[in-house]
C-alpha cells in the first residue's frame, strides 16, 4: 500500500484550504490527500468518499506529481453561444411590432410563441431560457397583461356637467382649482368671456311680427 506525503506546511495548509472553500469535488480530492497522509487505506477513503478505490488511486498519483495544485479543475471552454447577430436582431424586430402583423390572432408575444415564431418564419432555434436571456439583455422586463376590463364610472357625465355647470355660473373672480393625481394648478375663471362665447355661438332666432 502507497501513502501520499505532504511535503511542507504550505503544501499542507493549501490542501486544507481545498476542504474549506472549494466545490464539492474538488474538497473530496484533497480529504483523499489528507486521509491518505494519515495513513487510511485506498479501499477505505474509497468508501467514505463512495466512489471507486482507482479513483482515488488516480488524484493521489496527481497530488504526487505536481501538489495541491493537480487537485483543482482545470478552466474549461464550455459549449459556445447559440445566439448570433442575426438571432438578436430577429428578436428585437419580432418584439417592436404586434403579432397580428404576422397574421397571428393573439395580441402579446409570449416566449413560447416569440420561439415558435424564430423557429417557424425566422429559421432561428433558440430555447426559451436562451430568449429570456436575451430578453434581459436588451432590457426588456416581464410582465402579466391586463385583461380586465376598464372600470368607468357610471355618474362619470352626470359629474363632469355639474363641474361645468358650476363654473359656468361662478364669477369673473372666481378661481378655480384644478387638481389632478400628481400636480395642482390653478386657473382663473373667466366667466365673463364663457358668456360671451356661449352669446356669440347661440343661433339667433328671428323675430316674430
Amino acid at each position: 500500500m502507497v501513502f501520499v506525503t505532504i511535503a511542507s506546511d504550505t503544501e499542507s495548509q493549501a490542501v486544507h484550504d481545498l476542504t474549506r472553500h472549494a466545490i464539492g469535488r474538488v474538497a473530496a480530492r484533497a480529504w483523499m490527500v489528507i486521509w491518505s497522509a494519515e495513513r487510511v487505506e485506498t479501499a477505505e477513503i474509497a468508501q467514505r468518499l463512495h466512489c471507486q478505490p482507482k479513483t482515488v488511486r488516480k488524484w493521489l498519483a496527481r497530488f504526487t506529481a505536481g501538489g495541491a495544485a493537480t487537485l483543482v479543475d482545470l478552466p474549461r471552454t464550455g459549449r459556445p453561444g447559440q445566439v448570433t447577430p442575426v438571432a438578436e436582431q430577429a428578436v428585437f424586430t419580432q418584439l417592436n411590432q404586434p403579432p397580428s402583423c404576422c397574421g397571428y390572432v393573439f395580441a402579446i408575444w409570449t416566449v413560447g410563441r416569440l420561439c415558435q415564431h424564430l423557429r417557424e418564419r425566422c429559421a432561428q432555434s433558440l430555447s426559451g431560457w436562451r430568449v429570456r436571456l436575451l430578453l434581459h439583455s436588451l432590457r426588456y422586463r416581464f410582465t402579466r397583461p391586463k385583461v380586465a376590463p376598464r372600470r368607468v364610472d357610471p355618474h362619470r357625465a352626470e359629474i363632469n356637467q355639474q363641474i361645468g355647470r358650476r363654473i359656468a355660473e361662478a364669477s369673473a373672480e372666481t378661481v378655480v382649482v384644478v387638481e389632478g393625481r400628481d400636480r395642482h394648478s390653478s386657473l382663473p375663471c373667466a366667466a365673463a368671456d364663457m358668456a360671451e362665447d356661449r352669446r356669440a355661438t347661440a343661433p339667433r332666432r328671428a323675430n316674430a311680427k
